[in-house]
């Protein structure tokens, strides 16, 4: 009975050291820090259906907006402001290159990624 507990923590330390960690529903979930003026990480490889959870630890407030490449300039999957302290998730339910990016502090429109306050997601079929 003493290797349940002992593998529960690896696990907990897994999830820990690869950057996810589990949300307030108990899904596991990989954090993104939206800082002034930048997403840590900036890149991110996912799978499909794999929950990312933004969480503004700067002073400003910042917008987490998803754009998935290829598709029109004006249209996004997710538009959401944050404030300082709060946070935001977004399931990635499909494969390809997607942007999340700030308008606010990142050129202020799809299509403006080369700088600023951009992640680059590649979500991958799971």
């Amino acid at each position: 009975m003493r290797s349940i507990p002992n593998l529960l923590i690896a696990i907990v330390v897994a999830l820990t050291l690869s950057g996810c960690t589990m949300n307030d529903k108990g899904q596991a979930t990989t954090a993104v820090a939206a800082k002034d003026n930048q997403f840590e990480p900036n890149t991110l490889s996912l799978k499909e259906n794999a929950k990312i959870t933004v969480k503004n630890e700067g002073d400003n407030l910042h917008s987490v907006t998803v754009h998935k490449a290829g598709d029109p300039a004006t249209q996004t999957k997710k538009d959401t402001d944050i404030a300082k302290g709060t946070s935001t998730e977004y399931t990635f339910d499909e494969s390809g290159t997607f942007h999340v990016y700030c308008k606010y502090h990142s050129g202020g429109a799809a299509g403006s990624f080369g700088s600023g306050m951009v992640l680059t997601v590649t979500v991958t079929e799971g």
